[in-house]
């Protein structure tokens, strides 16, 4: 099951290198508090100027973000980090992060499909805005029939792709559930005329 999310996830991803990883996995355990880079310095085992550089490294490429003068974690970062090592203990931060209430199961067949919805697109994990759980729907919405999924993900995820009025999480001040809103009434209303 996380072979296929990796599958789908590993081209969309920046390198994580090995000194990178220590830092995002304690932004991404540590959800939703901010810590500033010498916070973690203080808790892994690098350098402080080692974990300045990979925080501004992280930053740069969406894993986690600024909040004031700390910064947080994201969903692409527990993505990252489930990608890269498999670990299903980065399923349930997505679900934490996402604030949803799926199993392993359905949350990995989700996670597939929004990866292969984004690829499709030609966008990487650093241009995609799923940092709102309905943004996400917005990829898969628009792509789940010509995405050519196994049966079994399509089954799993039809029935998640629905829009809340209004979402808890913003990602970079931008309300992407408004064009989650936008791109289903433009499918709906490709899917009425065909």
């Amino acid at each position: 099951m996380l072979g296929l999310v990796r599958y789908f996830w590993l081209d969309l991803l920046p390198p994580l290198p090995e000194g990178w990883r220590p830092v995002l996995r304690r932004y991404v355990e540590l959800w939703p508090r901010a810590l500033t880079p010498y916070a973690v310095a203080k808790e892994v085992d690098l350098t402080t100027s080692a974990v300045y550089r990979s925080v501004y490294a992280l930053a740069r490429n969406r894993l986690i973000l600024p909040a004031g003068r700390d910064y947080r974690a994201t969903v692409k970062g527990a993505i990252a980090l489930l990608v890269e090592e498999e670990d299903p203990r980065w399923l349930k931060a997505v679900r934490k992060i996402w604030g949803i209430g799926l199993d392993d199961i359905t949350t990995a067949f989700y996670l597939v499909a929004l990866g292969a919805a984004i690829r499709r697109l030609g966008f990487t994990i650093r241009e995609a805005y799923i940092c709102n759980w309905a943004a996400s729907q917005a990829y898969i919405a628009t792509q789940l029939d010509s995405l050519r999924l196994p049966p079994a993900v399509e089954e799993a995820v039809r029935p998640l792709l629905r829009y809340p009025s209004e979402t808890a999480l913003e990602c970079n001040g931008i309300q992407p559930n408004r064009l989650g809103r936008n791109l289903a009434d433009q499918a709906k209303i490709a899917e009425d005329s065909a």
